[in-house]
């Protein structure tokens, strides 16, 4: 039985708190689990601690892995695919999170408005609501047309996805740091804005991909940019698609 732990003191555990293994003496680590042995009760100062370290541990933290998919999105995604999962933090986790924050900054910000120059619909109004699908559909669509243009790399359709997540996770943050801010502070041209926008992210996954996939690097990052061109072209047509079908069957003003 593991030891118990009695509110407002701390007991020495003869077994591991997270999985019950048991533990010798002086033992720092669980060699089953890998949590520490000496876990005590949580404070204030171990939840501030905790979140420093997650933006600023060196071997696995938000900054270094944001500082490194500014650089070489790439490499990240090949060296998470290649096994070395440890460094940096899982692309599906990352890519959710960062996406879903992203989404309140674009609802917030007023970029994005599905029912701007239409009669309000529940198509656009569900779309503004869920901006965050919007974007996560496009990670599939990423991986699908990553494995029709890059076959001879002979990866897995996960691993296709690994890069996506990335890549569409940095997207997401360079969004809401760069693009919203300026936009919102200048507003500029919201479809001029928009398009710089997206020919910097096609651009950015040209790079991704080139550095991601093996041949010729202009080759590769010709590639790259049609699979994001080819992604946004889809999900642009299924959201008008779905438009054309409301206002042609079920409209009535």
């Amino acid at each position: 039985m593991p030891s118990m732990r009695i509110f407002g003191m701390d007991t020495p555990a003869t077994d591991c708190l997270n999985c019950d293994t048991a533990l010798t003496p002086g033992q720092a680590y669980c060699s089953v689990c890998g949590q520490k042995a000496d876990t005590h009760r949580l404070s204030l100062h171990d939840i501030g601690h905790a979140l420093l370290h997650v933006f600023t541990h060196a071997d696995h933290s938000v900054v270094t892995l944001v500082r490194d998919l500014a650089t070489q999105p790439g490499r990240v995604a090949r060296a998470y695919v290649e096994g070395k999962r440890r460094k940096y933090f899982n692309p599906f986790t990352f890519a959710l999170v960062i996406i879903g924050v992203a989404s309140l900054v674009l609802a917030a910000s007023g970029f994005v408005n599905f029912n701007r120059g239409i009669p309000t619909n529940p198509v656009g109004t569900f779309l503004q609501k869920h901006i965050n699908l919007v974007i996560l559909a496009q990670l599939p669509l990423l991986s699908l047309f990553g494995m029709l243009l890059f076959r001879r790399d002979r990866l897995h359709f996960a691993e296709h996805l690994v890069l996506a997540s990335y890549a569409s996770g940095f997207r997401s943050i360079f969004f809401t740091t760069v693009v919203a801010s300026i936009w919102m502070l200048t507003q500029w041209s919201q479809p001029i804005t928009a398009a710089v926008y997206l020919l910097l992210w096609v651009g950015y996954y040209g790079v991704a991909s080139a550095q991601f996939y093996t041949g010729n690097r202009w080759w590769l990052w010709f590639k790259g940019v049609l699979v994001a061109v080819l992604a946004q072209a889809m999900i642009t047509a299924i959201i008008w698609g779905a438009f054309f079908v409301w206002f042609k069957f079920f409209y009535h003003g």
